[in-house]
């Protein structure tokens, strides 16, 4: 019994790990694609960027260090309370901060960090990056790791040698065991 229950738990920790390295796999390949393939923008060609968080002025809605992963989207589609990404001309910084107030009429936008008191230079339209999806704290170390393109192959061809040489191990495990399992001693 106890036999066949750890063997059940090993198939399950087998099966798991090879998803997840199957999903890690496809997210380096992604994001390792998204990062070569970026527009002036820096946004990738399926319209998406990633962006770390630098400092403390979206917290506590963003802390330093996050990712904030952004969509390009239309100007009409910006509201008040959005939080955009945006390229300031004023630092030469890419900036993520809220929409506090639109002019729609000049196609200008008004930010400012959760945590700072006076608002942002005014941006127009053609400043902002994209709008916020989501972001993931304490993160923000990856898009360093994949900027660098050499360390990207590196990471996705090891992935890739990986799932490869999992799969081998797999096939001939598995090889082996139908070959003893399909043998049969009789005796006469």
């Amino acid at each position: 019994m106890k036999q066949i229950v750890k063997s059940k738990l090993l198939k399950i920790l087998k099966a798991t790990t090879t998803v997840l390295l199957v999903l890690f796999f496809l997210l380096s390949l992604f994001l390792a694609i998204g990062s070569i393939f970026k527009n002036e923008k820096q946004i990738s060609p399926w319209g998406t960027g990633i962006f770390t968080v630098q400092t403390g002025s979206m917290t506590p809605a963003i802390s330093p260090g996050s990712l904030v992963f952004v969509r390009a989207v239309a100007a009409e589609k910006l509201k008040v309370q959005d939080i955009v990404t945006f390229y300031s001309q004023r630092s030469n910084e890419i900036v993520t901060h809220r929409i506090v107030s639109i002019q729609p009429e000049e196609n200008i936008y008004i930010t400012r960090g959760d945590a700072n008191n006076t608002d942002d230079d005014p941006i127009s339209y053609e400043n902002i990056i994209g709008r916020k999806m989501f972001s993931l704290p304490l993160v923000g170390f990856l898009p360093q790791i994949f900027k660098d393109r050499l360390i990207m192959g590196m990471i996705v061809a090891g992935l890739g040698c990986a799932l490869l040489a999992w799969g081998i191990l797999s096939a001939l495990k598995n090889k082996k065991k139908s070959s003893v399992a399909g043998f049969c001693v009789t005796e006469e």
